[in-house]
């Protein structure tokens, strides 16, 4: 029973990123939105810079970050992620990013947005 539940949410979720918002050389901050009918965890966070690097956005990877990971959010429910990186981001104003969450269930969500 449990895994037919987990698999029949899975087609159910369904997650919305809101912003990247460039909080000086060190900070970003993130908001994303569970735009689906069930609650879903967010496992890990990545953002895809310009040139191909990735941002690790998990413990171990992170100076800061609040809330940690996993963040489980409820339908329409939104969550702002402070992320601090000790040796910097290397992202500006308008430089165009791709946001990928990975869900406890195993969903990839990918969202592209220019950083404010």
């Amino acid at each position: 029973a449990w895994d037919a539940g987990l698999i029949a949410g899975k087609g159910r979720e369904r997650l919305s990123v809101l912003f990247v918002l460039r909080n000086g050389p060190d900070e970003l901050i993130l908001g994303l939105r569970n735009t689906g009918e069930i609650a879903l965890t967010v496992d890990e966070l990545y953002i895809e810079k310009p040139d191909g690097t990735l941002l690790r956005c998990y413990d171990g990877y992170v100076f800061y970050m609040h809330p940690v990971l996993p963040e489980k959010l409820r339908p329409n429910e939104t969550v702002i992620f402070e992320i601090m990186w000790e040796e910097g981001h290397g992202l500006e104003i308008g430089d165009e990013v791709t946001v990928r969450v990975l869900t406890a269930r195993g969903n990839t969500f990918e969202a592209e947005v220019s950083v404010t």
